[in-house]
């Protein structure tokens, strides 16, 4: 592991050093929407956004728009683009995204109905509504300052402690296998649960890292 993350560490490009996020977590968000309004629709759109990027794992450019007026077919997803799939007893709400910071080809990205209040729902809201909302309430309920990409961050780690394999977290989060490693050293917080005393899980089975610069 030592020598995984030590690598990942080396190949970090300068551009990626920026300051750490506070990851989310299920806790915060049932928090945050018991201080919501539900007579409102910007409270109600707004939490179907913030509840959808998490447990889809996706960044928060992916779903939401810079400015009302910054909507581009292209780039962001329409209603045309979410639909069902049933596996079994399970249905899940799957979105065609045309465009994602890996492929601007687009890409699909899921999740399924999670129980209590956490459980997401889509609508339309631009980006800078997010996070001005997302500051107030924050403030209100006493929770630290927290950022959209804190949204992946805790995704990631709520579903590896729920048991998913790291291989399945990196599928789910269209990672390859360097840059999931970098985000792994990057974030610390991701690996605490497997490197603790007695650690929460008991294997881990990181990506390997390559050196690509030759």
């Amino acid at each position: 592991m030592a020598a995984v993350l030590t690598g990942a560490t080396r190949l970090a490009p300068a551009s990626s050093k920026r300051a750490l996020r506070e990851p989310w977590t299920v806790d915060m968000l049932v928090r945050i929407c018991r201080v919501l309004d539900p007579e409102s629709h910007f409270d109600i759109a707004w939490y179907a956004a913030l509840t959808t990027i998490f447990w889809a794992m996706a960044h928060s450019v992916e779903f939401l728009v810079q400015g009302i007026n910054d909507f581009k077919e292209d780039k962001h997803i329409t209603r045309e683009g979410v639909s069902i799939e049933t596996n079994e007893d399970s249905q899940v709400m799957v979105f065609a995204l045309p465009w994602t910071k890996v492929s601007p080809r687009g890409e699909r990205v899921f999740w399924d109905r999670q129980e209590g209040l956490a459980d997401p729902e889509l609508e339309g809201i631009d980006q800078s509504s997010i996070h001005q909302r997302m500051e107030i309430v924050a403030a209100e309920e006493g929770l630290p300052r927290v950022h959209g990409h804190g949204l992946r961050i805790g995704s990631v780690l709520e579903y590896l402690l729920r048991g998913l394999s790291f291989e399945q977290v990196k599928s789910m989060g269209r990672w390859s296998s360097n840059s999931f490693a970098l985000y792994l050293r990057k974030h610390a917080v991701v690996l605490a649960p497997y490197i603790q005393k007695v650690p929460i899980r008991q294997q881990v089975a990181l990506p390997p890292v390559r050196n690509t610069s030759r």
